[in-house]
């Protein structure tokens, strides 16, 4: 048996597509930027936040990424967590997490910034690419 056990989150375990819709669409009203398609955020889902709010709002300047990264992160607190529904096969898994969990609490989802997440993004505006896999 394994000690830990490491899921990919969004359309794995759940589908968190209206949160992160929601969330984009209100972020974008507030900046008074031009409207986007769902279909346009939904192509994003997956991809680190940076370069999807890059995608999305046409913001190339790093700085203008990060508050816009933090007025999401704002409203992701109030509505994501209704806007994500687990899968209905993800549910005994569900359940093993919450053995596991001896019953704490912990929030299903909240977008964190490691510096390794920021390490990477820094160098993906710069044009370079990380390491596949097997190399130097």
């Amino acid at each position: 048996m394994y000690r830990l056990y490491l899921f990919d989150f969004d359309y794995t375990l759940v589908n968190s597509e209206q949160g992160i819709l929601g969330c984009f669409h209100r972020t974008i009203d507030a900046w008074h930027l031009p409207s986007v398609t769902d279909d346009t955020i939904r192509k994003t889902i997956g991809l680190p936040m940076e370069q999807a709010v890059e995608i999305i709002t046409g913001i190339t300047d790093a700085s203008e990424i990060d508050r816009f990264i933090d007025d999401y992160r704002k409203d992701a607190d109030i509505h994501m967590t209704p806007g994500t529904h687990f899968f209905p096969d993800t549910l005994p898994t569900r359940k093993i997490r919450r053995r596991w969990l001896h019953g704490r609490h912990r929030p299903h989802h909240r977008l964190r910034r490691r510096p390794r997440d920021e390490a990477l993004a820094r160098r993906h505006r710069a044009g370079h690419r990380p390491p596949r896999h097997g190399e130097g």
